[in-house]
């Protein structure tokens, strides 16, 4: 693997930790020892990433949303349109919320721990709503 490219794994297993963290205990109680533990690696080693736990909380949702939109546009069969493409899409979010199941945790207490990712999730999901709707 070339540096960028661990670079890059750490970056995400440092997320998918911290996913694993809040949706177990929540965002109040997601420590960088808990988040660094179950990742595997030195504390110090999460500065090289994040400037503190509230950044890698505020960077969680965006993460997670990225990963759902994805699922879900991967999930679609492109012939699909109307009601059936919405029916594609709700069964694809559902699918996601089974295999991500802190995913839910995570958006919810999100309004109150990192409140600008919060909302700059739902402006992509309407944003991206109205594009498939018009």
């Amino acid at each position: 693997m070339s540096r960028e490219e661990k670079s890059r794994e750490t970056y995400r297993l440092i997320l998918e930790s911290a996913a694993q963290v809040v949706g177990s205990v929540g965002y109040a109680d997601a420590s960088i020892s808990k988040i660094t533990q179950l990742a595997g690696i030195a504390q110090g080693t999460f500065y090289n990433y994040f400037r503190s736990r509230q950044d890698v909380l505020n960077k969680l949702l965006p993460y997670m949303g990225r990963q759902m939109l994805d699922h879900i546009a991967t999930s679609l069969p492109r012939a699909l349109t109307g009601p059936a493409r919405e029916e594609a899409r709700l069964l694809a979010f559902l699918e996601y919320l089974n295999t991500h199941p802190a995913f839910y945790r995570i958006l919810y207490e999100a309004e109150v721990f990192a409140p600008e990712a919060h909302a700059e999730h739902f402006r992509v999901l309407v944003s991206g709503y109205k594009g498939s709707v018009r």
